[in-house]
């Protein structure tokens, strides 16, 4: 089920008056190690089968994994700090904000990995990328606070141990360089029946094992997969009275804020439009009628929608 792909190595020209740029870039590349993973049969569409989006399943066993193989120092399998590359892009000149998945209710998930808690658990990070997307990250806001006070602010919370990136493009599959010496990098790609995972460590680190992280990596996969059977197709990832919470509340929002009249709910839900989908179309208004986004999600309460 598991098998590496096959993925052709690009050769770059480069100037010849940068030598010694050229021979220590070399050098570092040479220090990581890298590991790849395809899996067949899970992919964007079968997880949506399984009512989960596919970023959530995997952020959250990344974290699973990480939390199993090397926990928090203290035995209880707590989570660590998690970087992710969000797309701001629907803004003019916008490239990427910091998500952070390490939210609360994935820290409930991975010391008590239940159906429940991930429904939770995958909510919440939705709305965490939906949030970071509309402009409702902080951290480059920190980034220039620190040229500011001349000192870094957040230190701890900015030491990286798992730092992750989604890619788009199927034709397109790079490595995610660690951004500690203790850390992992791993980029993930998603197609309809299909995955792809690159792994990346320290080669010089003794504390990380790309090897072990991937293998236990899939099989984590595997097991939120079989969280949620078949059967829940039909289902949002909150509770049909949460979600029609959820989208009365954007409909008044954007009628009452924004002078946006949507359509009837019954209409999006004939498309498959879930919950996930009306707090991602709050943040996508928000940032077009440049309101903050907070505006908006004071409106709900997370804990409700399962």
């Amino acid at each position: 089920e598991s098998v590496a792909p096959s993925l052709e190595s690009l050769c770059w020209s480069r100037p010849q008056q940068c030598p010694a740029e050229a021979a220590a870039l070399e050098a570092h590349a040479a220090t990581l190690a890298e590991r790849h993973l395809e899996w067949d049969g899970v992919g964007s569409r079968s997880l949506a089968a399984r009512s989960i989006s596919p970023d959530a399943l995997l952020q959250l066993a990344v974290q699973l994994t990480y939390a199993r193989l090397h926990g928090s120092g203290d035995g209880d399998g707590d989570v660590t700090v998690v970087y992710e590359s969000v797309s701001t892009g629907h803004f003019i000149g916008g490239r990427t904000a910091t998500g952070r998945p390490a939210t609360p209710e994935a820290r409930a998930f991975v010391r008590q990995p239940t159906r429940e808690a991930l429904l939770r658990a995958a909510a919440s990070h939705d709305a965490m990328l939906a949030r970071v997307s509309g402009g409702g990250g902080f951290d480059r806001h920190v980034l220039c606070l620190n040229d500011v006070a001349g000192r870094e602010l957040l230190e701890e919370e900015r030491h990286w141990v798992l730092s992750t990136s989604h890619i788009g493009d199927p034709a397109l599959m790079p490595s995610y360089a660690p951004a500690t010496r203790d850390g992992y990098g791993v980029i993930y790609n998603f197609q309809p029946e299909a995955m792809r995972v690159i792994v990346t460590a320290d080669a010089r680190s003794t504390r990380t094992n790309p090897d072990a992280f991937l293998t236990a990596l899939h099989g984590a996969m595997a097991e939120l997969r079989d969280l949620l059977p078949l059967e829940t197709r039909r289902r949002s990832l909150v509770s049909r009275d949460a979600g029609s919470a959820v989208a009365a509340a954007v409909t008044h929002f954007a009628d009452e804020r924004l002078g946006v009249t949507l359509a009837e709910s019954d209409a999006f839900a004939a498309v498959g439009f879930t919950s996930t989908h009306y707090v991602q179309l709050s943040a996508l208004l928000c940032a077009i009628a440049d309101v903050p986004p907070s505006t908006f999600y004071r409106c709900l309460d997370l804990a409700s929608l399962v």
